[in-house]
């Protein structure tokens, strides 16, 4: 069920693209995946519309798929299920990529927002900053709860944020000096 879900994401942020005139060269899909936009970097309404209109897409999908519930009451278990499935997935994968972390597009979101605040350097160290207290407290939860995938996710993607965003000056400056 996250197939679905996950494909209308990303064509949503493909339609976006292609309406502010551009395409995609090529998508990532790993823990700290990424899109590839061709032409001109966006400017700040483009890359805030462009950006959130995937995990929008699942919240406008969860919010179909519940209302479709309401009206499914005496069909098939199989479709209650099914639907309800595509549902749930829609909501999870919509408030997972609202939060407001890096690499989920909120986080993009946030760093975007706050490079017109703060400027480039320093929105990147405080949005690196937020996405790793929220991936820590992340996996606090899945410790909570027995969810140990959550645990995972939050360690990994929180080493990656700080790897990625906290260390690359340093490890710029020590590929200077030698």
């Amino acid at each position: 069920m996250l197939r679905p879900g996950t494909g209308l994401h990303l064509g949503c942020h493909w339609l976006v693209a292609i309406a502010f005139g551009k395409g995609i060269d090529r998508m990532i899909l790993t823990r700290v995946g990424r899109i590839d936009y061709s032409g001109e970097p966006p400017r700040f309404v483009e890359q805030i519309v462009r950006t959130a209109a995937g995990p929008s897409m699942n919240l406008l999908c969860a919010v179909a798929g519940y209302g479709l519930l309401r009206v499914l009451d005496g069909q098939s278990a199989t479709l209650i299920l099914a639907v309800a499935t595509f549902a749930r997935c829609s909501l999870v994968l919509a408030a997972i990529n609202f939060l407001p972390a890096i690499p989920f597009d909120g986080g993009l979101i946030l760093r975007a927002v706050l490079v017109r605040w703060l400027g480039e350097p320093r929105a990147e160290r405080v949005a690196a900053t937020v996405s790793i207290v929220l991936m820590w407290g992340m996996a606090a939860l899945g410790v909570a709860t027995r969810q140990f995938v959550l645990t995972y996710l939050g360690v990994t993607m929180s080493y990656d944020v700080w790897r990625t965003h906290l260390q690359r000056p340093a490890v710029a400056a020590s590929a200077v000096a030698s």
